[in-house]
């Protein structure tokens, strides 16, 4: 996890999927400004916009996002929702049925590391790092 760096946090709980473009815009802004490598952007947008579409969807309702930069070195990001499942991922890419689990496939590959965090009173955080240098 960051331990020093930028800490910015948004709340979820009433948004809709239309917050994922100022979303999207504001991560795109600040990491350019930051001079992160355009890989490391494309991929955090990537999972930015996974993370997001999955707490809004499946987060009964969504929490907070919280994004941690520490400029040069990782972007965490850290998507908090109240479902009492887990993330999981799809165990066979050309599965036709089932829940999901296909979004987290891009994001365990574009992920320097990911996963989640349960929290004790119900739910979880769901959260991916890129590295940025």
């Amino acid at each position: 996890m960051c331990s020093a760096g930028r800490v910015v946090s948004v709340e979820l709980a009433d948004a809709d999927i239309g917050i994922l473009a100022d979303l999207r815009e504001w991560v795109h802004d600040l990491l350019t400004d930051a001079a992160a490598p355009e890989p490391a952007i494309t991929a955090s947008l990537c999972i930015l916009t996974e993370l997001v579409t999955n707490a809004l969807t499946h987060g009964a309702p969504a929490g907070q996002c919280r994004l941690h930069l520490v400029p040069g070195r990782v972007l965490r990001m850290e998507i908090d929702d109240r479902s009492p499942h887990a993330a999981t991922v799809a165990d066979h890419p050309r599965r036709t049925r089932g829940a999901g689990g296909f979004g987290l496939v891009i994001v365990q590959h574009l992920a320097s590391t990911w996963g989640q965090t349960p929290h004790p009173s119900g739910g979880k955080t769901v959260w991916a790092e890129i590295n940025l240098g």
